[in-house]
C-alpha cells in the first residue's frame, strides 16, 4: 500500500512538473512572438519614407526637370568641348558676308550635332532671327546688331563640327573662296552665354 502511495505521489509530481514546463514554454513562445512583432513594426517604420523625405525627393525631381528645360531653351550658361569659328570680312571680296551666310553656318552646325551655338555672344535658340537690313549692310541676331569679325561658338563633337564648316562645299569653304578669312579653333572649354531675353510667342495661343 505504501508503495502504491509513493508511486502515485511521484506520478503526480512528474505531471505537475510537465505542466509547469508547458506553461513556461507557452510564455516563452508568447514573449518571443511579441518581440518579433515589435521588431517587424520598427523595421517597417524605418523603411517607409517620411512625408518630409517624399517632399524633398519630389522637389529634387522638379528641380532637375526645370534645369533640363532651361538647358534646352538656352536659358543657362553652358561650357563644353567644341569649336570657335571666326569670320573676318574682306571689304574687297567678291561679295560681303550677309545673314544668309550666318544662317547656313548655324544650320550646318546643327546638322553636325551642335548642342549650343552663339554668334558674337548672342545665343542661338529656335526663335532666333538672323536677318540682314539696310540692303544687306547690317546683320541682326536676336534683334541685336553684329559686325565683323563674326565669332561663332559651337559645343559638340569637334571633328564633326569642323568638317561641316571647312569641308568641301561647307559654308566656311565658300566664304574663303570669296576672299574672306575663316579661322577655326578647337577647345575643350567653349563657353556660351545664356539667352537673356524674354521668351514670348507671337502667334501660338492656348487651345
Amino acid at each position: 500500500m505504501k508503495k502504491k502511495i509513493v508511486v502515485l505521489m511521484l506520478s503526480a509530481a512528474m505531471t505537475m512538473s510537465m505542466m509547469t514546463g508547458c506553461g513556461n514554454t507557452a510564455k516563452d513562445d508568447s514573449a518571443s512572438t511579441t518581440t518579433e512583432t515589435t521588431q517587424d513594426a520598427k523595421a517597417t517604420e524605418e523603411t517607409e519614407p517620411t512625408e518630409e523625405a517624399t517632399e524633398e525627393a519630389t522637389e529634387g525631381l522638379v528641380k532637375n526637370e526645370l534645369e533640363q528645360v532651361n538647358l534646352v531653351l538656352g536659358r543657362t550658361d553652358v561650357e563644353g568641348q567644341g569649336i570657335t569659328i571666326t569670320l573676318q570680312e574682306n571689304k574687297d571680296a567678291e561679295a560681303g558676308i550677309i545673314s544668309d551666310n550666318l544662317n547656313m553656318i548655324v544650320n550646318e552646325l546643327k546638322e553636325a550635332g551642335a548642342e549650343a551655338i552663339s554668334i558674337n555672344d548672342e545665343r542661338i535658340i529656335n526663335m532666333t532671327d538672323i536677318v540682314s537690313v539696310n540692303e544687306n549692310t547690317v546683320i541682326r541676331v536676336n534683334q541685336q546688331r553684329v559686325v565683323s569679325p563674326y565669332v561663332i561658338k559651337a559645343i559638340g563633337n569637334q571633328t564633326y563640327l569642323e568638317g561641316a564648316i571647312s569641308g568641301n562645299g561647307g559654308e566656311g569653304d565658300k566664304l574663303e573662296k570669296l576672299g574672306h578669312t575663316v579661322t577655326i579653333t578647337k577647345s575643350n572649354k567653349i563657353q556660351i552665354k545664356k539667352y537673356n531675353k524674354d521668351l514670348t510667342s507671337k502667334y501660338i495661343k492656348e487651345d
